[in-house]
């Protein structure tokens, strides 16, 4: 895999490429100066942009580091980047980027399907969670929130009956009254809702719930 390295600071670039040389061999880095050079199939590390600049990334994995906050308006015209903003310490910044090399590498080496995203989390299915790259936060599940999530994203429409997860997630009979559904439902809310009030991913619809994810 070939990582491009567009850092405009010496020390975050020597920092980095000190790092990548020392503990992640198969990784190539590289320095560029001009946008021709960059091909779409690798991945790119960028800092401090300008507008007309990022155009040139649009279809690209990859970092943006930036301390112009209004880059972060342009994340849905760049969905495949990264937007954090600087400063950033290095050990964070290494870890999200570990992150973000593994979901590439696997999707387009293994021919996998992309990871499911709910709003502003990545939902990571072996390690039961969720993972905010924006902000580095993680979030853990419980092991029936997971099972939700993937039983609703199995889907086609991201819906299912209250009854439909009764039986599949609890193996609960229609006929038996309980509220484990609804109390699951409300931490799940809690967890990855900015407003659970008014939730905008996990929906309430007639006779059960919708999920509203994007596969990234």
């Amino acid at each position: 895999m070939h990582v491009f390295c567009l850092f405009k600071t010496a020390p975050l670039s020597q920092g980095f490429q000190t790092y990548l040389y020392k503990n992640i061999s198969p990784l190539t880095l590289s320095e560029v100066k001009r946008e021709s050079s960059v091909s779409p199939s690798s991945f790119i590390l960028l800092e401090d942009p300008t507008v007309q600049e990022l155009g040139s990334y649009k279809d690209f994995y990859g970092i943006c580091l930036h301390m112009d906050t209004t880059l972060s308006s342009h994340n849905k015209e760049f969905p495949h980047l990264i937007f954090l903003q600087k400063p950033i310490y290095l050990p964070s910044l290494l870890q999200i980027f570990l992150e973000l090399v593994q979901k590439f590498t696997l999707s387009s080496n293994l021919n996998l399907p992309e990871f499911l995203k709910i709003g502003p989390f990545f939902y990571k299915k072996l390690q039961r969670s969720l993972l905010d790259l924006s902000q580095n936060k993680t979030v853990s599940l419980t092991e029936k929130e997971a099972a939700l999530i993937d039983f609703l994203s199995s889907r086609p429409s991201g819906a299912a009956t209250r009854s439909e997860l009764l039986e599949n997630i609890w193996k609960f009979r229609e006929d038996i009254s309980t509220r484990t559904l609804e109390s699951h439902i409300y931490t799940l809310r809690q967890k990855i809702e900015p407003n659970p009030n008014s939730p905008q991913f996990l929906l309430t619809k007639e006779g059960g719930y919708c999920l509203k994810y994007q596969v990234s």
